[in-house]
């Protein structure tokens, strides 16, 4: 079997450009919210209410006022406040111009001039969001009402940022009030049901409000459940994106286990009905509770066994990997992997978190040379870890695995995690063996090892690697044309010593 070239970051990879930097992530938002529940004192909380428009910015439309849809929330009481001096377009337009001067100033090097504009952004909002009480909800209503702007049209993109921002600022607080005062519980739920009210508009706007608004986030709760299983119900029908109904009916189980509005019992009891009788969103969904839970794991495991659903397995797995503990995650990937699933992201997430778990179990495996697929996995999700017990893991494989295909899955790690020391040395080993050596797709697998050390700098390595390789006579002609495209970008001419 060939084996894939694992993706290495790129070292030159660059910081995000500081161009509009507010409106990514617009100050520390624990400062922000110190300001809005009055913690800090009141000079500090006296942003401009109306900020004179910036320099040579540019003249920005604001919506026509009567294209604006009228708000989805029913306005609910709160505290007493003066009357703002702005409206909520105005504020959003003040911000998109400010945007875009910082912008200029950026481009065209003037950091103080732009961090100027930054700071009276960050003022601009957090005068907005203190003096409208109801921004939150004027922001779904624009959300809600008007489609993704064009890629160039970079005030509509800037307002849509302003929008979103003053959307989850706005769930924050109503969270925080609710906790505060349960009696404020109400202004919540009804932000939150007319988001989800507005999530069937189209799909973009499914993802971009759950995703952004709504996804593992504490605001979904009792009262929500009936809107979520009608747009889980929409996804059986493909009325509705199934990773957004998959994704809510999950934070909802979860927030209703966590805030006590439901058993485990009591949930448990719903997620076996819908994992074995509901739509694919549905039994995503209840796979992803029942897989957690001690009592019922065994049921998920047989079932991916009957039905071999290669998604959810894969699905289930990923879950297992980050959530389960390593020697319980390892029984779920081994099942999705003995279904044909494709588990190599969960054996490499497992192997970031325990690479001890991987190697206890590729040892048991290899004294009993049984499971050589699932070692071959073990392999991989230790040695790519990169750490001193995964590298040693690799090893190990390099040097005692029976199975051919393991060895050359230990050559990869190696190469990619200690290339400069052990690199070499695992290829020209792996040549060595017959078993490799003359078989056409697993010498084509070691050509593309070959790129670890090419991206390490190993010229030498390369040039001696090269010369055998050229002459191994079942290189095949695709692999010989990556070899020499290999040596190519990494020695000067493309040329060998020899």
């Amino acid at each position: 079997m060939a084996v894939p070239v694992p993706v290495r970051p790129d070292p030159a990879a660059r910081p995000a450009p500081r161009r509009w930097r507010w409106l990514l992530c617009l100050a520390p938002l624990a400062a922000i919210a110190a300001v809005w529940a009055g913690l800090l004192p009141a000079t500090a909380r006296s942003g401009p209410a109306a900020a004179s428009a910036p320099r040579d910015a540019p003249p920005v439309a604001a919506p026509a006022v009567a294209d604006a849809p009228e708000s989805p929330c029913t306005r609910t009481p709160v505290d007493a406040a003066p009357p703002a001096a702005s409206t909520f377009a105005e504020f959003v337009e003040r911000l998109v111009a400010i945007g875009i001067d910082t912008s200029r100033l950026d481009a065209a090097g003037d950091r103080e001039g732009a961090e100027a504009s930054d700071r009276r952004a960050r003022a601009e909002f957090a005068a907005m969001m203190e003096q409208l009480p109801d921004a939150e909800c004027e922001a779904l209503a624009a959300l809600a009402g008007r489609g993704e702007p064009r890629a160039d049209d970079v005030p509509g993109r800037l307002r849509r940022q302003v929008w979103n921002l003053a959307l989850r600022i706005g769930l924050e607080r109503r969270h925080r009030q609710a906790l505060a005062a349960p009696a404020r519980r109400p202004a919540l739920d009804t932000l939150v049901a007319a988001t989800l009210t507005a999530l069937p508009a189209g799909d973009a706007l499914a993802h971009e409000l759950a995703e952004g608004q709504l996804e593992n986030r504490p605001y979904l709760a009792a009262v929500h459940e009936p809107a979520v299983l009608d747009l889980v119900a929409r996804s059986g029908e493909h009325r509705f994106p199934a990773d957004v109904a998959e994704a809510l009916l999950t934070t909802l189980w979860h927030n209703l286990q966590a805030n006590g509005e439901r058993g485990s019992e009591e949930l448990a009891a719903l997620a076996l009905a819908l994992f074995h009788d509901g739509n694919e969103s549905e039994r995503r969904a209840a796979g992803r509770l029942l897989v957690r839970d001690d009592r019922w794991r065994a049921v998920v495991l047989q079932h991916l066994r009957a039905a071999k659903d290669l998604e959810l397995a894969r699905e289930l797995a990923l879950v297992a990997a980050q959530q389960l503990a390593p020697a319980t995650a390892l029984e779920v990937l081994a099942t999705a992997a003995a279904v044909g699933a494709d588990t190599t992201a969960p054996f490499l997430l497992l192997g970031h978190r325990d690479v001890g778990a991987l190697r206890q179990a590729y040892e048991q495996r290899l004294a009993a040379d049984t499971d050589p697929q699932l070692r071959n996995l073990l392999v991989a999700g230790g040695g790519f870890a990169g750490t001193p017990e995964g590298i040693e893991l690799a090893r190990l494989a390099l040097d005692s695995d029976p199975d051919a295909d393991v060895r050359v899955r230990a050559v990869f790690a190696l190469t990619a995690s200690a290339g400069a020391a052990l690199g070499e040395s695992a290829v020209a080993r792996a040549l060595d063996d017959p078993r490799i050596g003359a078989d056409p797709q697993r010498l084509g697998a070691l050509v593309q090892a070959l790129d670890n050390l090419a991206q390490l700098g190993l010229s030498n390595a390369l040039d001696r690697l090269g010369q055998r390789l050229r002459l191994m006579p079942a290189l095949t002609p695709a692999a010989r044309a990556d070899l020499e495209h290999i040596l190519a970008r990494a020695l000067p001419g493309g040329r060998t010593s020899r």
